[in-house]
C-alpha cells in the first residue's frame, strides 16, 4: 500500500467515524448503523461489538502507518487525526482507553520509542493533544468516582512525566548552550516544544491540570528565545505555544494563575524585542531577502494572533492591557507595507488596531510621537485599502481615537491627544484633510460610510475652523464654476442640516446627511 493510499484511507476513516461511529443525540443516523456501531445508554454506557472492533481497527491502522510511513508527514498527520477525532467525540474516548492497541501506543509514547520520538514536530503536537484529550473520559466506565479519578491521574502522570523530565534535563545540561545548535538537539527541542503545544491545545474539564503542567516551563520558553535567537523554527514554535494557550486555556483561567501566564508572555515580548528578533536585515541576495521576509511574516502573524487573543481577555483579567500595549508597541515598527500585502496578516493587523483603539485609546495615545505618526500613516493606508473589511476596521479605529480625544476635552478641557499635539499642532488638521478627501473621492461602500462619517463629525467638533478652511480650499480647486457652486451648496446643506455634537442621535443624523451629500457631489466630481 502506497503512502497516498494510506493517507486517503486515513482521511476516509476519520470522516466516517465522525459521522457514523457511536452517534449521540445530535446526529441522526440510520437505526441499523446505530445497532451495529452504536452504544447503549445506561448508568455505564455499553458499546456494541462492532463499534469496539472498528475503534481497534482504526488505532491499529494508525500504528501501522506510524511504523511503515514514519517519513511521510501527510500520512502521519492523517493517522494522528483519526486518534484526535476519536478523542474529541462523546462516546468513543470512553472505550478507547480500554482498547489494547491504544494502551500499547500510550506505553510506546511514554517510553519514547524511537520512531514516535522522531515524528515531525507538527505531528507531535497533534498526537499529544489526542492523548491528553482522552484523559477526560477515563473513569466514565467506572461506577466509583474516586477510582476513576485515580486512574485518570495515573494516565496523565504516565503520559506527561517523560516529557517534563526530558525537557528539564536537556535544558539543565551544563553544556546545553554549546550543544544547542546541533541538529540533533535542535530537533529534539522542537519536538518537545510541539508536544507542549499539544498539551496547551487539549480541552479537558479540569483545565488546572494543563496550567500546573505547563506553567513551570514558562520561563524556560523565554530562555530558549535567547538561545535560539537565530533559529526561526524554535521562535515560531514558542509563539505558537503561547498563542494556543491563550486562545484555548484562558477562558477559565483563575485569578491566581493569570499573573504567571501574562508575566511570561510579557517576558517573551521583552526578550523578542531585546534581541531584535523578527527584524529583516538588508540583504544583497534576492533569494535570501525573500526567505527572511517569509520568516518575518510567520513571526508577525503569530504575534498579531497572540495579541488579538490577549486583547479579548482584557475585560476579564486586569493586567492584560499592559502586556498587549507593550506587544503592540513592539510589533508596530516591524510592520512594513510589503508585509501588509499579505491579506491575512493585513486583516489581522488592522483588526488588532481596531480592538486597541476601541478598548484602550488612552494607552494608544501615549505612544512615542514618531511611532504614533507611523501608526496614523498605517491607518491611512488601511483606510485606502482595496479590501473593504480592512478599510472599515481602519476607519472604526480612527473614529474611536478621535472620539476619545473629543470626550476627554469635554470632561477635562484638555485634549486626549495633548502630548501628540504638542509635538505636531497640525496633526488633526492633516487627518481631517485626509478623511474629507477620502469621503469625497474614495469609492465608499455602505460599511465604510458610517465610520467615515463618525470620524468626520468628530473632527468637525474638534476643529471647525480647520474644517471650513479645508472645505474652501476644495471648492477653490474646482475649475468649473458650476462645480464650485454645487459643491458649496452641498457643504452648506450638510452643515445646516447637522448639529455639531457627538450625541447618538446627532451622529445618526449626520450619517444620513453624509449619504445625501455624497449622492449630490459624486455625480459631478467623479466625472472627468
Amino acid at each position: 500500500m502506497s503512502p497516498l493510499l494510506s493517507t486517503t484511507l486515513a482521511w476516509f476513516m476519520e470522516r466516517w467515524a465522525r459521522t457514523y461511529l457511536m452517534p449521540d443525540e445530535s446526529r441522526e443516523v440510520s437505526p441499523n448503523i446505530t445497532k451495529v456501531f452504536g452504544v447503549q445508554e445506561g448508568k455505564v454506557p455499553t458499546a456494541t461489538q462492532g463499534a469496539l472492533q472498528i475503534i481497534d481497527f482504526m488505532v491499529k491502522k494508525a500504528v501501522l502507518n506510524f511504523e511503515f510511513w514514519s517519513g511521510q508527514i501527510e500520512t502521519l498527520k492523517g493517522s494522528v487525526k483519526i486518534l484526535l477525532t476519536l478523542a474529541q467525540m462523546f462516546y468513543p474516548p470512553i472505550f478507547l482507553i480500554e482498547i489494547p492497541s491504544y494502551v500499547e501506543l500510550i506505553q510506546s509514547y511514554s517510553s519514547q520509542m524511537e520512531k514516535i520520538r522522531n515524528f515531525p514536530p507538527m505531528v507531535q503536537a497533534m498526537l499529544m493533544q489526542a492523548f491528553v484529550t482522552v484523559s477526560d473520559n477515563i473513569g466514565r466506565l467506572i461506577t466509583d468516582p474516586a477510582v476513576g479519578e485515580t486512574k485518570r491521574k495515573e494516565y496523565l502522570h504516565r503520559l506527561l512525566t517523560p516529557l517534563a523530565t526530558n525537557f528539564q534535563s536537556l535544558l539543565q545540561k551544563p553544556d546545553f548552550v554549546k550543544i544547542s545548535q546541533t541538529s540533533e538537539v535542535m530537533n529534539n527541542v522542537l519536538r518537545m516544544l510541539e508536544a507542549f503545544r499539544g498539551v496547551s491545545r487539549s480541552i479537558i474539564s479540569d483545565d488546572r491540570v494543563i496550567f500546573d503542567f505547563c506553567s513551570p516551563f514558562f520561563n524556560s520558553m523565554v530562555y530558549l528565545i535567547e538561545v535560539y535567537r537565530n533559529c526561526p523554527e524554535v521562535i515560531v514554535s514558542i509563539l505558537k505555544f503561547f498563542k494556543d494557550y491563550v486562545e484555548i486555556q484562558t477562558e477559565n483561567l483563575d485569578e491566581d494563575q493569570a499573573p504567571a501566564l501574562y508575566n511570561a508572555i510579557l517576558a517573551v515580548f521583552k526578550k523578542y524585542n531585546e534581541l531584535n528578533v523578527g527584524k529583516v536585515r538588508v540583504s544583497k541576495s534576492k533569494a535570501l531577502g525573500e526567505e527572511q521576509e517569509k520568516e518575518q511574516y510567520k513571526d508577525i502573524s503569530l504575534l498579531l494572533k497572540l495579541l488579538s487573543s490577549l486583547s479579548s481577555q482584557a475585560s476579564i483579567h486586569e493586567n492584560v492591557q499592559d502586556v498587549v500595549f507593550f506587544g503592540v508597541a513592539m510589533v508596530l515598527p516591524l510592520i512594513t507595507k510589503q508585509l501588509l500585502t499579505f491579506p491575512k496578516l493585513c486583516l489581522g493587523y488592522y483588526t488588532l488596531l481596531n480592538v486597541m483603539f476601541v478598548d484602550c485609546p488612552q494607552k494608544m495615545s501615549t505612544l512615542p510621537h514618531d511611532l504614533f505618526k507611523a501608526l496614523l500613516s498605517s491607518l491611512e493606508y488601511g483606510i485606502n485599502h482595496y479590501e473593504a473589511e480592512v478599510s472599515r476596521r481602519s476607519l472604526e479605529a480612527l473614529s474611536a481615537l478621535l472620539k476619545y480625544n473629543f470626550d476627554v476635552f469635554n470632561t477635562t478641557q484638555n485634549w486626549g491627544l495633548a502630548e501628540q499635539l504638542k509635538n505636531d499642532p497640525n496633526l488633526l488638521r492633516g487627518v481631517l484633510q485626509f478623511v474629507l478627501q477620502f469621503i469625497i473621492y474614495g469609492d465608499l461602500s455602505t460599511d465604510q460610510t458610517d465610520p467615515a462619517s463618525d470620524a468626520l463629525l468628530t473632527l468637525i467638533c474638534t476643529d471647525q475652523a480647520s474644517f471650513f478652511q479645508i472645505v474652501n480650499q476644495l471648492i477653490e480647486k474646482q475649475v468649473d464654476s458650476s462645480h464650485k457652486q454645487r459643491l458649496l451648496t452641498a457643504f452648506n446643506e450638510l452643515m445646516s442640516k447637522s448639529q455639531v455634537g457627538m450625541s447618538r442621535k446627532n451622529m445618526e443624523k449626520f450619517r444620513s446627511n453624509v449619504q445625501t451629500f455624497l449622492v449630490n457631489v459624486k455625480s459631478f466630481l467623479m466625472i472627468k
